[in-house]
C-alpha cells in the first residue's frame, strides 16, 4: 500500500508515522558520511579520554586515603568525607551557570578545551595541598572546570551529530565514564607503586 506524504504550511509532515518519515528522510551522501567518519575519529575519543580522566580523579581522592592521605593532612574522618562530599556539592551548584554559558558561547569547544587546562593545573595541585584548608579549595576549584566536561561534552555532540546519530555516541561517552570506574582503582595502584618513592608522599603522585 503506497500513500503520499502532505506537506503542511509550516513543513510539517502530515499523516506520517514514524516508519513512513524514516523512508521519506532523504540518502546520505559520500561528504555527510566522511564528515560523521572524521568526528568519530576526532571528537569521539577526546571527549571519552576526558570522561575516563574525571572519573579516576574522583577514584583517586578515595585510593589516596589508603596511602597515607588523611593521615599526613591530619583530616579527621568527618573532615575526610567532607572532602568528598563538598566536590559534589560545588559540581551541582557549577553545572548551571555551565550550561547557560555553554548554550550562549559561539564557540563551546574553545570553552571546554579552557576548562580541560584549568581543570589539569588544579587537578595537579591537588598533590601538593599539606592541610584541610589547602584541599577543600583545591576540591571546589576543581569542580567549577569540571561542570564543563559532560554536560558540555553532550551539548557538543548534539551539535555535530543527528538524533540518530547522537544516542550511540552518547552511550559510549557513558561507558567510558564507567569502564574509569572499573579499572579506575588498579590504574592509581599502578601509578602509586611505581612513582612512590615512600609511602607517605605516594599518595600525592596520583595526580601527577
Amino acid at each position: 500500500m503506497s500513500s503520499s506524504l502532505q506537506s503542511g504550511p509550516d513543513g510539517e509532515v502530515k499523516g506520517a508515522g514514524p516508519r513512513e518519515l524514516d523512508h521519506a528522510a532523504e540518502p546520505e551522501n559520500g561528504a555527510e558520511r566522511q564528515l560523521r567518519h572524521e568526528l568519530d575519529l576526532r571528537l569521539v575519543p577526546v571527549i571519552v579520554i576526558l570522561a575516563m580522566m574525571s572519573s579516576i580523579d574522583r577514584i583517586g581522592v578515595t585510593f589516596a586515603r589508603l596511602k597515607g592521605f588523611q593521615s599526613d593532612l591530619h583530616l579527621t574522618d568527618v573532615q575526610y568525607d567532607t572532602v568528598l562530599a563538598v566536590t559534589y556539592a560545588s559540581y551541582c551548584l557549577a553545572l548551571v551557570p555551565s550550561n547557560m554559558f555553554i548554550h550562549r558561547t559561539t564557540r563551546p569547544s574553545t570553552y571546554i578545551g579552557c576548562c580541560v587546562v584549568l581543570w589539569g593545573i588544579i587537578s595537579t595541585l591537588t598533590g601538593l595541598t599539606k592541610d584541610y584548608i589547602s584541599i577543600i579549595m583545591c576540591r571546589v576549584l576543581l569542580s567549577i572546570p569540571e561542570a564543563a566536561f559532560y554536560a558540555g561534552s553532550s551539548y557538543l555532540l548534539s551539535s555535530w551529530y543527528t538524533c540518530k546519530e547522537l544516542g550511540l555516541r552518547t552511550a559510549i561517552l557513558i561507558a567510558g565514564g564507567s569502564i574509569a570506574v572499573a579499572f579506575g582503582s588498579v590504574s592509581c595502584h599502578c601509578n602509586s607503586s611505581i612513582h612512590s618513592y615512600s609511602d607517605a608522599m605516594s599518595y600525592g603522585l596520583l595526580w601527577f
